[in-house]
């Protein structure tokens, strides 16, 4: 049966729409190819012959008929490179494996670049390897920042463990040092010392003295930066009791009085760093109340809309100036009220114990309106 001339139009435009279409579609995939930098590539391994898109050949800086089998692409290789190509074309002929790996080649214009070479192969009906299709994208930018990369992660590694081995040292001989200055200080025979020389004496065991202490200070944040504890399911209210309980004292004395908000019951923790944190944000409660007034503190531990777990401690005490001293508030040795016993060591530590953890502490506070300090936990650090 003939077909009319409408018919025979009919078909005529829809294959000029498909032709259309196709070529719509290949200026696509080769646009998107030389952005990507991004090309394909066939094997067959009856004939052991390549064909290449334009792109891969861009990325070889060669035509397609420099690159026709094995030996003419292993020609853009190092040696290593080669051993690898060679046992991967194998293994995808005889194995049917697929393969992707990151090697470095050498260009037809003597240009070095790192390329992702990948293939998958094809199955004919008898299960046999019929063709190896793959891709080469040129990825040099991005290997060479990682190289760069992996090399100042090596260097600061090697030089983080040159510094912590120069602080053990130093601090293991100056301890050595201390100790020995008061050693040799409790052989003095004080009474045989004249009036000046023994108040240049006592000067001397003071100094000894605030050594060590010192010394003592810097073995915690060593500790603490060097040995990252194991956490432990624990009980809030039951850590918070025992801390108390070594605090009844000064508790008691400074008739202290304390508010506790407890949503939640159970923290993954290092127990020692949780004791401690309490006990200096407590002991700090008491020692920098509000003259001629109680202590008044309160403890909060709830879960944020964020889903993290956040212990708040606050009180009514005199409060810090945090727009002068913001910057200097966890610092060690960094004080900010007169007390006979205030070091500047606690906050330090509370900082670098939570930090080392993968949590984090903030602070708010003004003059003679208390302070509040929010502590963050990461469980799953």
């Amino acid at each position: 049966m003939l077909r009319s001339v409408s018919d025979l139009q009919r078909e005529i435009d829809d294959r000029i729409s498909v032709e259309e279409k196709l070529a719509e579609s290949e200026f696509l995939l080769t646009a998107a190819g030389n952005v990507g930098k991004l090309g394909g590539w066939e094997y067959d391994p009856a004939t052991g012959q390549f064909s290449w898109t334009a792109t891969c050949r861009n990325i070889l800086q060669t035509d397609e008929e420099s690159v026709r089998n094995e030996s003419d692409l292993l020609r853009f290789f190092a040696e290593p490179y080669q051993l690898i190509i060679r046992a991967a074309l194998h293994e995808s002929t005889a194995l049917g494996h697929s393969w992707d790996h990151e090697l470095q080649l050498t260009t037809r214009d003597g240009i070095r670049k790192w390329v992702r070479f990948s293939a998958t192969p094809l199955l004919n009906a008898e299960g046999q390897v019929s063709k190896i299709r793959g891709i080469i994208m040129d990825i040099d930018r991005y290997k060479t920042l990682e190289l760069k990369l992996v090399k100042s992660i090596d260097q600061m590694a090697q030089k983080n463990s040159q510094l912590q081995s120069f602080t053990h040292i130093l601090s293991h001989n100056l301890r050595n040092h201390s100790s020995n200055i008061a050693l040799l200080a409790d052989f003095v025979d004080e009474s045989t010392l004249t009036k000046d020389n023994e108040e240049l004496f006592q000067k001397i065991k003071t100094v000894s003295k605030h050594l060590n202490g010192t010394l003592d200070d810097l073995s915690q944040v060593i500790k603490i930066r060097d040995n990252q504890l194991e956490g432990e399911q624990l009980n809030i209210r039951e850590v918070t009791r025992q801390v108390l309980s070594v605090l009844d004292e000064s508790l008691h004395t400074s008739q202290a009085e304390i508010a506790m908000d407890f949503q939640e019951e159970e923290i993954f923790f290092p127990r020692i760093y949780l004791e401690s944190i309490l006990m200096n944000l407590l002991s700090n409660g008491i020692k920098y109340k509000k003259d001629h007034e109680h202590p008044l503190m309160r403890l909060r531990f709830y879960r944020s809309k964020t889903g993290l777990k956040v212990l708040e401690y606050s009180d009514q005490g005199k409060g810090i100036d945090l727009s002068l001293h913001a910057d200097k508030i966890f610092g060690l040795y960094k004080t900010f009220h007169k007390h006979e016993d205030a070091h500047g060591v606690g906050l330090f530590l509370i900082k670098n114990q939570i930090e080392a953890q993968g949590g984090n502490i903030q602070v708010f506070s003004k003059v003679d309106a208390g302070i509040t300090f929010k502590i963050t936990f990461n469980e799953n650090a």
